[in-house]
């Protein structure tokens, strides 16, 4: 996948912020139908399946690849001199909803769309909390995750230390840490299940670990102020 964002609105000198983004790519999928039963292969005769009967799937390719693209817009209320700036995102993943079908019957990617809200607080010079909300569906399921992060600014402009609490609503509790060097972050997370399966699962959830770069395009010419 290749992305890229434009800042159609600047805030260096304004207090408002605009910027969009937009990914491009190939998706891929593949199946190994070698070891699959299908229910035409039951034999009443043994109570088995039989994976020589003929299975009724007619599979006219057992790998793809697919073009995909994702939007996405953000507007952040920035102005000089405030300690809190609110903003609101939303974005759109496979807009170009691509074919997933392996067999004639016809399968379709559904578009999966997110509203992320939040703001940024700065409570002193050392210490900055992001209080959001974000939302996501995608074809009659959807998921909801309350998050605040924590940013704790060093003497050494070069460092920052960046803690994390979120909620997946009726599914998990989430904690993190992290720490920025330069334009390097790296964060580690676990999420606590919460759900009816915290009975299976002891409540154990999983780690995520994230390592990102910003600042790669410092030197762009940034775009024209139009408000």
């Amino acid at each position: 996948m290749v992305a890229g964002s434009y800042n159609i609105i600047n805030g260096s000198d304004k207090k408002h912020i605009l910027t969009t983004g937009l990914q491009l790519g190939l998706m891929n999928k593949s199946i190994n139908d070698a070891g699959l039963t299908f229910d035409q292969q039951y034999s009443s005769a043994t109570g088995d399946f039989d994976q020589s009967a003929f299975s009724g799937e007619n599979f006219l390719n057992t790998s793809i690849y697919k073009f995909d693209a994702a939007w996405g817009i953000f507007y952040k209320f920035n102005p000089i001199g405030k300690t809190y700036h609110p903003f609101i995102g939303f974005a759109f993943s496979h807009i170009s909803l691509p074919s997933q079908n392996f067999s004639t019957d016809r399968s379709v990617m559904p578009m999966h769309w997110k509203v992320n809200v939040g703001a940024d607080w700065d409570i002193n010079e050392k210490i900055t909390i992001n209080p959001g909300l974000l939302y996501m569906y995608q074809k009659g399921a959807s998921e909801i995750i309350i998050k605040t992060n924590c940013i704790y600014k060093l003497a050494n402009k070069d460092y920052d230390i960046r803690a994390n609490l979120g909620y997946r609503v009726n599914d998990a509790a989430i904690v993190g840490v992290g720490m920025r060097y330069k334009d390097f972050i790296g964060q580690m997370s676990y999420d606590y299940n919460t759900s009816y399966l915290q009975n299976y699962t002891g409540g154990r959830g999983g780690f995520e670990l994230t390592i990102s770069y910003q600042g790669a395009f410092k030197n762009i010419r940034k775009a024209p102020s139009i408000i």
